[in-house]
């Protein structure tokens, strides 16, 4: 083999072995997505099942995706040409201070991972019977979650990509700066039930969740939000962090690429398919670990009612359940939260129609944060 081949091999093995910049080459290859692509829009387009009379028909009907909406992968857009950064991915759809937003994801930076169990009622003899859980991310101080822009709109989108992908990319904003408030350590991936827009109740139901009543979206979203969801709720929360997860990492990226693949396409359960079946199904999904333990319906509930989920969680090297508030880690969000909401806004502490249990929780979780060392009124 001449000298020439061989710089010619070394060189490709080179240009093989190195990380390739974040940046596409060129625009012309960069992928135009429509508002159903970015779940800007979507309709609910699944048909009432068989042998399920009791089930409700909503099929074409426009959803409401004000609030929920899946995340999406923004790589190879002009969204991704424009905001992308050796290291990171870029992804749509965070939903953070109750609107969406183009983040940063650190391809490396997860830190540890908590199932997060959200009580609430009916409440029998004392007790919970239901219950949403969720995953919470938290990263690393050196690799946190970058918000980069806003989401466009509709109008915005379809402004967009009437123009050449150059004149497109021109018109986006540029990245925020460094502030503060748009790096955030701690996020939750969170499998919720959507209703349509015409929907006469806009809630959740248990009974109807049994009944075809909504979608299933698995949502990406700041831990700040549920922050806001206890505060107005008074439900109240734990959290069990994973013990022994060996690729954190991947365990995101398989939340994201589930929440992308189901979109508004997969119905709502509250048996067989919901908060919680998604939730174990990311963990194993990224950990690569099935349930083994021969107790079929033991296993079978712990997976799909949250309020029994605990042994399940065990199961998965979770350690000791913790009070959400008690949670060191979480305390700049919590007083940014409470401070935003309860003193610049003079909002009341318990909302109205708050049963006594659940606005003893919000009281006692406020006088916990006055007397942390850091907080200022």
């Amino acid at each position: 083999m001449n000298r020439s081949v061989l710089i010619i091999a070394a060189l490709s093995l080179l240009y093989s072995c190195t990380t390739p910049s974040r940046k596409l080459a060129s625009v012309d290859s960069l992928k135009t997505l429509t508002a159903k692509d970015l779940f800007l829009e979507g309709n609910f387009d699944l048909h009432k099942r068989k042998n399920r009379p009791f089930d409700e028909d909503h099929f074409g009907k426009e959803l409401d995706l004000s609030q929920r909406r899946p995340s999406v992968n923004l790589n190879h857009s002009i969204f991704g040409q424009k905001y992308a950064k050796d290291g990171f991915q870029v992804i749509g759809n965070f939903y953070h201070l109750k609107q969406f937003w183009i983040v940063r994801v650190p391809s490396v930076g997860v830190k540890n991972i908590y199932m997060h169990i959200s009580y609430f009622p009916p409440i029998v003899l004392g007790k919970y019977i239901a219950a949403h859980t969720l995953l919470r991310f938290r990263f690393d101080e050196s690799t946190p979650i970058e918000i980069v822009a806003p989401m466009p709109d509709q109008k915005e989108l379809a402004r967009l990509n009437s123009m050449h992908a150059e004149d497109a990319l021109s018109e986006l904003p540029e990245p925020f700066s460094d502030d503060p408030k748009y790096i955030l350590r701690d996020v939750a991936l969170s499998a919720e039930a959507q209703w349509t827009k015409d929907d006469p109740k806009a809630a959740y139901d248990l009974v109807r969740g049994e009944n075809a009543a909504y979608v299933q979206i698995t949502r990406f979203e700041s831990v700040q939000t549920r922050m806001w969801d206890f505060f107005s709720s008074g439900n109240p929360q734990v959290q069990i962090e994973f013990g022994k997860i060996s690729d954190p990492d991947k365990v995101l990226n398989e939340g994201f690429k589930l929440s992308e693949r189901e979109g508004l396409h997969t119905f709502y359960d509250t048996l067989l398919h919901n908060c919680t079946t998604t939730a174990f199904k990311i963990i194993e999904l990224g950990t690569g670990k099935k349930d083994k333990r021969f107790l079929p319906i033991f296993k079978f509930l712990q997976t799909r009612v949250p309020t029994l989920s605990r042994s399940k969680i065990k199961y998965y090297d979770g350690l000791p359940a913790t009070d959400m508030v008690d949670d060191e880690t979480l305390r700049k969000d919590w007083l940014e939260v409470y401070q935003r909401e309860f003193e610049q806004n003079k909002k009341p502490i318990c909302a109205d129609g708050m049963i006594k249990r659940h606005c003893d929780n919000v009281n006692k979780a406020v006088e916990k944060m006055k007397s942390w060392k850091n907080y200022s009124p």
